[in-house]
């Protein structure tokens, strides 16, 4: 049995956001994960699970994301919708592996 109140090493540490994450979603295939922070403008990264690799164009292929504070896919994954702190919303067309429009 393992000693639970050891620290556990983490199997992957994602450095490219600066600022503290307060969103975290997993896309519908379990492939990918979105983190974002809110405290800054476009701080949002996708991770590629699979490859353990953040997504190098996210999020500037979206455009102008804002501060993200509400983030969800589409049941099929092929939707991402993003709530901004100036009260709009954007909905991109997610075009990944696994996505069923």
């Amino acid at each position: 049995m393992k000693d639970l109140t050891k620290r556990p090493k983490p199997l992957k540490s994602v450095g490219n956001l600066v600022t503290a994450v307060d969103q975290l979603l997993f896309h519908p295939s379990g492939q990918m994960l979105y983190m974002s922070s809110s405290l800054q403008p476009g701080a949002a990264r996708l991770y590629d699970i699979g490859n353990q690799r953040v997504h190098a164009a996210f999020p500037t292929c979206m455009g102008n994301l804002g501060r993200p504070v509400s983030v969800g896919f589409s049941p099929r994954g092929g939707y991402l919708a993003v709530g901004q702190t100036t009260g709009r919303a954007a909905l991109y067309r997610f075009d990944w592996r696994g996505s069923k429009y």
